[in-house]
């Protein structure tokens, strides 16, 4: 059974179904792709499938589709529905993560899809702005009120997603066989996506709050973290509402993200661009670039190189 919600989709033929279904399977076997990567790329091959079908009613979908006018009309299409640029470009990239596993299945010739370029709708100067920049004060706010209000739980919680970047779901699924302490560092085992493991340093702060609450956190078979209401595994969904409930305490307006974008801007200033890449485990380094862009210091780099 596809795992992904898309907006509306009109009934699809048996053999769309089962194609698309083969494209769900091998999408589960590439180890760097997440659930929700694989999710995101069925949430635009399946709508434009199911428009093709629509459009022609009387063809069934087939990859070939991807090598005619078909993906014009079908982009202009989508900027009729009121999708931003930026949506419309992200659907592109999922078709044709389809049009690679079609080509390496054989299923259509490379050239065919190959002929027509995908269409870049963002003017080379409007790149996607870069994530929130959470400020030194700002920071140093939040971690007063969690010290002061919060627990030793929900101290350590905020440490670790300042100081590793780790994804909020990462957090979450942190268990005590996952976690190494050393006398001043330490490290954490991460699962995936897909079989392999990597491992996350934990810097002296992030060592010592784990290290402080250890004894109040549960038995070392259980996950890190728990919900305060419920004792059961921290959701995503309660971990957003313990970072707002902190940062409202002192009239901060803070998401659920900030604190890994202020791992990644803090970073980009101490390593090199693959590094943080790595770091911050980004699959792209366009991504990553956008923490340099929005350095407030890159002038005075510039200045260092300058011609004199």
């Amino acid at each position: 059974m596809l795992r992904a919600k898309t907006r509306s989709v009109p009934p699809l033929s048996t053999p769309t179904l089962n194609l698309i279904a083969a494209f769900d399977r091998h999408l589960l076997t590439l180890d760097r792709l997440s659930a929700g990567t694989c999710r995101a790329y069925l949430c635009d091959t399946l709508p434009f499938a199911g428009w093709v079908e629509t459009e022609l009613s009387d063809l069934m979908f087939s990859p070939r589709h991807l090598a005619t006018p078909l993906r014009t009309r079908y982009v202009a299409y989508l900027e009729r529905l009121k999708l931003k640029p930026a949506s419309i470009n992200r659907t592109l990239s999922g078709l044709k993560r389809f049009c690679a596993w079609s080509q390496q299945t054989a299923l259509v010739a490379g050239a065919a899809v190959q002929s027509v370029p995908f269409i870049c709708l963002l003017p080379a100067a409007s790149y996607p702005m870069p994530p929130r920049h959470l400020t030194d004060q700002e920071e140093a706010t939040l971690r007063l009120s969690v010290t002061h209000h919060g627990t030793l739980s929900d101290r350590a919680t905020v440490v670790l997603m300042r100081h590793t970047g780790l994804r909020a779901s990462e957090i979450c699924q942190l268990r005590w066989h996952d976690v190494t302490l050393g006398q001043t560092g330490g490290s954490l085992w991460l699962a995936g996506p897909g079989p392999r493991r990597r491992t996350v340093p934990l810097d002296p702060a992030a060592h010592e709050a784990i290290r402080v609450c250890r004894p109040v956190l549960p038995e070392p078979s259980a996950h890190l973290f728990s919900s305060p209401r419920q004792g059961t595994v921290l959701s995503v969904r309660a971990l957003s509402h313990l970072i707002r409930k902190y940062a409202r305490l002192v009239d901060l307006d803070l998401g659920l993200h900030d604190l890994r974008h202020r791992f990644g801007y803090v970073m980009a200033e101490q390593v090199p661009l693959h590094r943080l890449a790595q770091l911050i485990r980004h699959a792209s380094l366009d991504t990553t670039a956008l923490y340099l862009r929005a350095s407030t210091d890159l002038p005075k780099e510039n200045e260092k190189i300058a011609w004199r």
